[in-house]
């Protein structure tokens, strides 16, 4: 009689039989899911089973058994039946890269010995006459996040392991509790915080993004953040019990507390001091390890404007963290340096402090006060000189309001109230103060570095340019529906009834545009704008400042957004199917369409596209509708074929050096909020 056996395994061995008329062995499949094989009167029982093929045995002279099945495979086992492993054998199987065609090249690993093999295009792989053992085996790929096998024993034959499936993400966690992630400066590391949106502390992890590892650092932490180089993390612990404040350090990876008792902390900007605050009091922490105490502050305040109307008390470090403009409990403003462990009171910050600013260059610090007679006065402390002058006071409790500092910190704009609304300018040159505008001023933004102010009007909507060296105030027009400035500073797009007026304030040379829905490029140096068409309209079409041209990029446009310099990102109308996603290089006018997007779907929202590098990043749906499924697009190498990144996805970020997505779903596998770092 021939038998027939499955395919079996122990702890991963495999057996299978072949044909033998001499002395053939039968099996039997019992239901805990083993088998035995009835081999000369000898029952041995193994786990497994599978495809069946024919088996015979050998007895030796000590009572061995040696069975031998049609493929060559040979097993021997003792007189107790215990199998014993024979010289060799080999492992083999297929490694996929998720959501490719050709799976060439990803590198596996036998742990433990110098051997290793790459795929080939079909993605498979094998490691012959690898000696009898149990192994582990590594599969990695560039981008992609490493996979490992463990317990893989080897027997004299051939182990074929299910297919290995190379993805892009790695899970960081479930999808709820709600996450924080925060990226370091140096985009090396990423912390993960739990459910930070109830105030609730909860578990905190610090990520090595390039190898993908985690380190608890807290399960009751409550707002962590990086100091400027992103070489230390603090956060609060156990805020229930007197928050301990945690410095955990990057490089050499390990954590101090440095104080017990905050109710928060964060870095002072440029340094690895420490602003810590109490209920009552002020501390920082020096790099030194030297704790110093700055006293008592106001920790609360009543603002009814807000909601709720108590608000936490004023603490504003200065730009490069020398100094921190707080309030005593007595309400008076007093600046604190590191430099000199000395604090001063700001003269002329009399009544209740409303705001407080400093310049950009951190050279003055603007603050508001509210008297008895409630009246508003804005004045400006001069951080050299250690002296305060005020701006303007107001007549009542309008205003002055909304202090607004030139990037350059050579001015500050700001409102006023005596008699009737007038928009202000201090000039840090002269020191004095100019009138703008006699009215009421709707916005205002410096433009041209700070050289220039454009000041809107609430009532006529009357749009001007104020030069802020000398003084003259030049109309550009009224009435219009939008003002658009560029990110330059250079020019300004105003949308008109019946089209579109770009401005360049250099000159004040002015260029009409058949078109609505205006969007600057990153560089300000030109703009996309839709352009209205009886067919296949509308059309998108882009304008360069600096040489005058249009240029027409595509038509039957629903929606575009603007990355990048020279980038637009469009949804193009393909009848009754999902929106063709496109890219768009204007200066070649190359529409190249990756993908899909929803229909009716704005290119501005949560899931827009994102540029990383030279990679395109969005969410796409089939020609079936069905959506959330994340891409990736390299423009680099000019392969607009999209990379899936994965599927079920509901939103992603894109932040410097990572990406960060979500799946929601009731699969505890599929679940969760992964991490991508091949995003360059």
């Amino acid at each position: 009689m021939r038998c027939a056996i499955a395919a079996l395994f122990l702890t991963g061995l495999l057996f299978s039989c072949s044909k033998n008329d001499a002395s053939p062995c039968t099996v039997t499949e019992n239901h805990d899911g083993t088998s035995t094989f009835h081999c000369g009167g000898k029952d041995f029982t193994l786990p497994g089973g599978g495809s069946k093929a024919d088996c015979t045995y050998l007895e030796a002279p000590d009572g061995s058994f040696t069975i031998t099945c049609e493929n060559g495979i040979t097993a021997h086992f003792d007189p107790q039946g215990r199998p014993i492993f024979p010289g060799k054998g080999a492992i083999t199987g297929s490694a996929l890269l998720y959501g490719m065609q050709e799976h060439e090249g990803i590198l596996v690993r036998l742990v433990g010995t110098d051997a290793s093999v790459t795929t080939d295009v079909g993605g498979t792989w094998i490691f012959a006459g690898v000696p009898a053992g149990t192994y582990t085996l590594t599969f990695e790929a560039p981008g992609r996040v490493p996979e490992e096998r463990r317990n893989v024993t080897v027997v004299n034959g051939v182990f074929r392991m299910d297919p290995v499936v190379l993805k892009h993400g790695k899970k960081i966690g479930p999808s709820f509790p709600m996450r924080e992630v925060g990226e370091s400066p140096t985009s090396e590391t990423l912390y993960d915080l739990e459910d930070s949106f109830a105030l609730i502390p909860h578990r905190l992890r610090i990520w090595d993004v390039s190898k993908r590892q985690p380190t608890d650092l807290s399960a009751t932490a409550l707002f962590p953040s990086y100091s400027d180089d992103g070489r230390l993390l603090v956060f609060l612990e156990d805020r229930s019990s007197l928050g301990r404040v945690t410095i955990w350090d990057v490089e050499a990876r390990r954590s101090d507390v440095v104080f017990s008792g905050a109710t928060g902390a964060q870095f002072m900007p440029g340094s690895h001091s420490v602003l810590i605050r109490t209920e009552d009091s002020l501390f920082v922490w020096a790099e030194g390890g030297e704790l110093l105490s700055l006293g008592a502050w106001k920790s609360r305040f009543v603002d009814w404007d807000r909601w709720p109307p108590e608000q936490p008390g004023l603490v504003l470090p200065s730009p490069d963290g020398g100094i921190v403009a707080f309030q005593r409990p007595s309400g008076a403003l007093v600046v604190w340096t590191e430099a000199t462990r000395s604090a001063e009171v700001v003269g002329g910050a009399d009544g209740d402090l409303l705001s407080a600013q400093w310049s950009p260059d951190g050279a003055y610090l603007s603050f508001t006060t509210l008297d008895q007679a409630v009246r508003q006065t804005v004045s400006l402390w001069d951080r050299s000189a250690g002296s305060t002058k005020v701006l303007a006071t107001s007549d009542s409790f309008m205003g002055p309001f909304g202090l607004l500092f030139a990037p350059d910190s050579s001015s500050a704009a700001f409102r006023t109230f005596v008699g009737e609304s007038a928009l202000s300018l201090w000039r840090r040159s002269t020191g004095d103060v100019v009138r703008v505008l006699q009215g009421d001023a709707e916005w205002f933004e410096f433009m041209e570095g700070g050289s220039s102010l454009l000041v809107q009007e609430t009532f006529r909507a009357a749009l001007s340019v104020y030069r802020v060296g000398t003084g003259a105030r030049e109309p550009l027009g009224s009435m219009f529906f939008g003002v658009h400035p560029s990110p330059d500073g250079g020019s300004v797009v105003v949308e008109l009834g019946d089209g579109l007026e770009v401005i360049r304030l250099s000159d004040l040379s002015k260029t009409t545009l058949n078109g609505m829905n205006p969007q600057w490029g990153s560089d300000g140096k030109w703009l996309g704008f839709l352009q209205p068409a009886e067919t296949n309209g509308p059309f998108l079409k882009a304008f360069e400042i600096s040489t005058g041209r249009e240029l027409r990029v595509a038509g039957n446009i629903t929606s575009f957004s603007v990355h990048e310099a020279g980038l637009f990102f469009l949804a193009v109308k393909d009848g009754q199917k999902p929106d063709r996603f496109c890219i768009a290089d204007y200066m070649r006018n190359l529409t190249p369409c990756p993908g899909r997007v929803g229909s009716g779907t704005p290119l501005s929202a949560l899931s827009a596209p994102s540029v990383s590098g030279k990679n395109v990043f969005f969410l796409g749906c089939g020609d079936d509708g069905v959506c959330g499924r994340l891409k990736k697009v390299d423009l680099v190498h000019g392969d607009f074929d999209a990379i899936p990144i994965d599927h079920d996805v509901s939103d992603f970020r894109l932040y410097n050096g990572f990406l960060t997505y979500t799946i929601f779903s009731e699969s505890d596998e599929s679940d969760g909020v992964y991490l991508v770092t091949a995003v360059e």
